[in-house]
């Protein structure tokens, strides 16, 4: 595993970003073609194959922008049904 960093995007949800690194060695000139850059959030999971090397040097919002063009690879969301608010409502009341 590579390294990680922690950032708060514009609407104020915190982040943690973690690359994910091939076990076999890589040449400095290399691209990270063959690493992850992983983002994780309340339930949200993104990654990024091509990035920045020195990405964990990069401002918040230049971290926003990297996850922003993070393909999703899960969500809590999609887990679980979704009751409409009035249902829930009612059975609250019961």
């Amino acid at each position: 595993m590579g390294a990680s960093r922690r950032f708060v995007d514009s609407f104020g949800f915190a982040w943690q970003a973690l690359e994910i690194a091939r076990d076999a060695p890589a040449l400095d000139a290399q691209p990270t073609a063959d690493n992850w850059l992983y983002f994780l959030s309340r339930g949200t999971t993104r990654r990024l194959r091509s990035y920045p090397r020195e990405w964990s040097l990069m401002s918040w919002t230049d971290l926003e922008d990297l996850c922003t063009r993070a393909e999703v690879v899960g969500t809590d969301a999609g887990s679980r049904p979704v009751r409409a608010f009035s249902e829930r409502l009612r059975t609250a009341v019961r």
